[in-house]
């Protein structure tokens, strides 16, 4: 769901003044008062303002918590974690593919998942070399990027991947994330990953496709590869907070959620 023209201009108001009467958004916005009001309705539902008596204020967003890790993950741990949930979300994200698409998929588990399971004349462009040892359908291509191989998260870096990607752009692009926070965006804690990532949401002439499940949602990590307008998809669970989706939602991101387990 999108705010519209009204709504937003509705929201900078009450964002500015941090509070206001209903009267003088009717005023400011030469809007009827049913308008007005049903703005604040719609707006209230998603969380992003209270309504007063006879006003309305902003709901302030809540800084992102740090990510906690005992002891990093090997990439075949990460794999099988959720493993179900992490199928749904690479499934939502095979419906925007078409035969003939080129398309950036980043390392990470479920970002894997994603060539494994298609099915159409695609060609995937990818640092993941967790996808070059798996099963995969005799129409998908794949197009390994070269650099550094990193075993501990089965992915490639570095500046000669960097260089690999420099002709190369996305009918759409596919990234995963440590975490994800309408504040900080989407971060990691490996910066060469968050290089790679950032540069494969700038070459998609299509969707800017963040996927991650609601564990990572509401968190934050080291380094930032993409504010909310650098990407334009989030694919995640029901399980994420749903205050944090409507966050995104007025940022005019999209949030496609999939049936939680």
């Amino acid at each position: 769901m999108i705010l519209n023209k009204h709504e937003k201009e509705i929201l900078a108001l009450i964002k500015k003044a941090h509070s206001c009467k209903t009267i003088e958004l009717n005023e400011q916005t030469n809007l009827s008062p049913a308008t007005v009001r049903r703005i604040i309705n719609k707006l209230a539902e998603l969380s992003l303002v209270t309504k007063l008596w006879g006003g309305v204020q902003i709901n302030e967003v809540n800084q992102p918590k740090p990510v906690h890790k005992k002891s990093e993950k090997y990439f075949v741990e990460k794999l099988n974690k959720n493993k179900e949930l992490k199928e749904k979300i690479a499934s939502r994200s095979l419906e925007f593919l078409s035969d003939g698409d080129s398309v950036y998929i980043s390392s990470g588990s479920t970002a894997s998942l994603i060539p494994q399971m298609c099915q159409k004349e695609v060609i995937f462009m990818t640092n993941n070399t967790n996808v070059i040892t798996s099963f995969l359908d005799p129409k998908v291509t794949v197009m390994m990027l070269s650099g550094q191989y990193d075993a501990k998260h089965s992915s490639l870096a570095g500046n000669l991947t960097l260089l690999s990607m420099e002709n190369l752009y996305s009918t759409h692009s596919f990234v995963g994330c440590t975490a994800l926070h309408p504040i900080s965006g989407a971060t990691t804690d490996i910066y060469q990953e968050g290089i790679i990532n950032k540069t494969m949401l700038h070459k998609s002439m299509g969707r800017k496709v963040i996927i991650a499940d609601h564990t990572k949602i509401g968190l934050g990590s080291h380094f930032c590869f993409a504010r909310p307008g650098d990407f334009d998809t989030i694919i995640t669970d029901r399980k994420t907070d749903k205050t944090i989706i409507k966050q995104f939602i007025e940022l005019d991101i999209e949030v496609i959620i999939v049936d939680s387990l």
